[in-house]
C-alpha cells in the first residue's frame, strides 16, 4: 500500500477477499487497515480464486458461476457483521460483481444478524460502492434499489472485450435519471479517485 500511494502515486489499491484462507475483518490485518483508514484508502475488492475451497467448484468451472460471487458476498457480509467501517471509517471500499449476491441476500443479511453494532448490517453495505462487471440491467436495478448510487462502472475486461459493450448497453437499460447513470459510468469514480 505504501509503495503503490508514495512511491508509485497511484489514486487507489487492490485488495482480494481473503489472503491465505484469511478474510479481511480478520485482527492480522487490523494494522494494515488502521494505516489506510489515515490515508482515507480507497480500495477496490475482487473475489479471491475460490477453486481449492471445495472439488465440487472444479466441475462444470462452478468456481466461477458460483464461486466469485459467494467470495465477494462472504467478505461484504463478514465486514459489515464486524463493525468494520465503525472501526475504519474512512476506507472506502469497491466490491466487484455487484457485491456478488448481496443485493439479492439484502433482508435475510439483517434478519440473520444477532450482534450489537449500533446499526443494522446493510445500514454499513450502503456504504460501499459495488462495481457493474458482470451484472444485467435486473441485477443492478436492484442493485440500485439496495444501494441508491453507490455503483461504478466494471466490466472485467480484458478477459472479454464483448464485456464493455453489453456493460454500457445494461446501465443505458437502468430506470434511473441520466444524471445517476453518468455517475455510474464515470462521475463516482472520479470523485472517488480525486480524494484519495
Amino acid at each position: 500500500m505504501v509503495r503503490s500511494l508514495d512511491e508509485l502515486r497511484l489514486q487507489g489499491i487492490g485488495l482480494v477477499t481473503s489472503y491465505d484462507g484469511k478474510y479481511l475483518d480478520a485482527p492480522e490485518f487490523e494494522p494494515f487497515f488502521e494505516e489506510a483508514n489515515q490515508r482515507k484508502v480507497v480500495a477496490f475488492v475482487h473475489p479471491f480464486n475460490p477453486r481449492a475451497t471445495s472439488p465440487a467448484l472444479m466441475e462444470m468451472e462452478m468456481y466461477r458461476v458460483v464461486g466469485f460471487p459467494c467470495e465477494t458476498t462472504l467478505a461484504c457480509c463478514r465486514l459489515a457483521y464486524s463493525g468494520f467501517i465503525e472501526k475504519y471509517p474512512d476506507i472506502t471500499l469497491i466490491f466487484s460483481h455487484v457485491g456478488g449476491t448481496v443485493p439479492f441476500l439484502w433482508p435475510r443479511i439483517d434478519y440473520t444478524y444477532q450482534g450489537d453494532l449500533p446499526h443494522p448490517p446493510t445500514h454499513y453495505l450502503k456504504r460501499y460502492y459495488y462495481d457493474t462487471a458482470l451484472s444485467d440491467t435486473r441485477s443492478l436495478m436492484l442493485t440500485y434499489q439496495r444501494v441508491g448510487d453507490h455503483l461504478t462502472f466494471g466490466t472485467d475486461y480484458p478477459f472479454k472485450k464483448e464485456h464493455v459493450t453489453r456493460t454500457l448497453a445494461t446501465i443505458d437499460g437502468m430506470d434511473v435519471p441520466s444524471a445517476i447513470k453518468q455517475k455510474i459510468l464515470a462521475g463516482n469514480a472520479l470523485s472517488l479517485f480525486s480524494k484519495a
